[in-house]
């Protein structure tokens, strides 16, 4: 039951689009670069990563049309998918049932004493699978996507996109409460299954020993057996846990138009600017981990809202340049219906680039740290990535990222095709499992 109902919250993420705020690979090109962008970005991503690199680039294109661009990840649903099928196919809670109610119809004491390992064994098996699934359901998911036109120009470049940003998040809270209920019962049920059965038909002597190692082992934890009458007190196990699943995140829908323009009296520094139009949609719920469906529909709030991005690039000669931009500039904070708070807060992050022909490395700091929203890690990340060109037809691209804040380090590969239709693929790994980038677009 508890597997449908995280699988449940899981379909429902998507359905419902959520979203946190890391700076996001918003491209198969970055992604496969290990997110990087912000100083060698395709112009035809610049509205995603830096306006100015409209008017700051080696790619002779004038026009670039995206539709569309798409990233996924991280994806690792397979100790999920097989942690809620063991619970589901065991059904633990039902069997802990199964064994109180053999234990309080149990008529001899060699009947209680099997029956009493049986509630201990029961217990033990759904604390071990509760624990497993806690672990196995916290998880993100995230995905972007969006449709983009590009005019590069070093006069006036200008850029328009539509884009929605994805991310959703569920977790058990697996509380304290539950662990010690379940514990009590292993540690009174397995004292009892222990007591010798046969004192209690023999001497005066062993049957007030019989009597009194059981009254010892109810004395472990007062209450889990009903003194007087001999019997389990909770005969409903599954329906009395506390523990909750948890499902968090927002969705943001962004549509903006970037600006850029290159200053010859600045040292041709470019600099270029997104207004954009944001409108956010939270969604926030905590159902009983004893429920067998959620509803969405009174867990989301919306917001509309005006905000924007500023970037600047400088180069230093033909080949190498640095770069900035800060994004979200305006300060946002959204209230759920839970009364948590999702903030988009100003993001800012720095490269620099190397650049020819041929090939490009380049990287990208983060300088702001982005606090979770729902329950995956904060993330600031450091950046590598490299991309080598085959003769303007083929495009092999490497890259390497790593959160400075929490462990994870992704490695990621990608392979680019040029032509009137230009196709680009992405795979990023790391330990929370793996990030695939697709796009599509057109260029002359």
């Amino acid at each position: 039951m508890t597997g449908k109902l995280i699988l449940s919250l899981l379909f429902s993420l998507f359905s419902t689009t959520l979203f946190a705020l890391p700076f996001g690979s918003f491209d198969a090109r970055s992604l496969a670069m290990g997110g990087t962008g912000v100083a060698a970005g395709d112009p035809s991503s610049a509205s995603h990563y830096n306006p100015a690199l409209l008017a700051s680039t080696f790619n002779n294109n004038d026009f670039s049309l995206i539709i569309p661009t798409f990233t996924f990840g991280p994806l690792d649903l397979v100790d999920l998918k097989d942690t809620v099928e063991d619970f589901d196919n065991t059904d633990y809670p039902t069997a802990l049932d199964t064994a109180v109610t053999n234990f309080n119809n149990a008529s001899t004491t060699e009947e209680i004493s099997t029956s009493a390992t049986g509630i201990a064994t029961a217990s033990q098996n759904l604390l071990n699978s509760l624990i497993d699934l806690a672990d196995a359901a916290s998880i993100t998911i995230q995905a972007n996507l969006a449709i983009l036109f590009a005019v590069p120009n070093q006069t006036l470049g200008v850029s328009a996109y539509t884009s929605a940003r994805i991310i959703g998040g569920t977790d058990i809270d697996f509380t304290a409460d539950d662990t010690a209920k379940i514990q009590s019962y292993i540690d009174v049920l397995s004292c009892l299954g222990k007591v010798d059965p046969s004192l209690s038909s023999g001497t005066a002597t062993e049957q007030a020993q019989y009597a009194s190692d059981v009254a010892t082992c109810y004395a472990i934890s007062p209450g889990v057996i009903d003194s007087s009458t001999g019997d389990f007190t909770n005969t409903d196990v599954s329906n009395s846990l506390t523990s909750s699943v948890k499902a968090r995140g927002a969705f943001v829908q962004e549509t903006g138009l970037s600006l850029a323009h290159t200053f010859p009296s600045l040292y041709y520094a470019s600099l270029g600017i997104t207004p954009k139009e944001v409108h956010v949609e939270t969604f926030d719920t905590s159902v009983s981990i004893n429920s067998a469906s959620v509803s969405t529909k009174n867990s989301r709030k919306k917001y509309s809202n005006f905000n924007f991005d500023f970037g600047a690039v400088i180069p230093f000669s033909n080949n190498f340049k640095v770069a900035a931009v800060i994004k979200n500039i305006i300060s946002k904070n959204y209230e759920t219906v839970l009364g948590n708070t999702i903030s988009i807060k100003p993001q800012v992050r720095v490269g620099a680039a190397f650049q020819n022909e041929w090939f490009v490395i380049t990287t990208d700091f983060d300088l702001t740290r982005n606090k979770s929203v729902a329950f995956e890690k904060d993330t600031q990340y450091a950046a590598i990535g490299a991309e080598f060109d085959l003769y303007d037809v083929m495009q092999l691209r490497l890259g390497y990222r790593n959160n400075r804040v929490s462990p994870d380090k992704v490695s990621s590969i990608g392979l680019g095709f040029s032509s009137f239709v230009k196709t680009d693929l992405a795979i990023a790994s790391g330990k929370n499992g793996y990030e695939i980038g697709l796009q599509f677009g057109f260029s002359f």
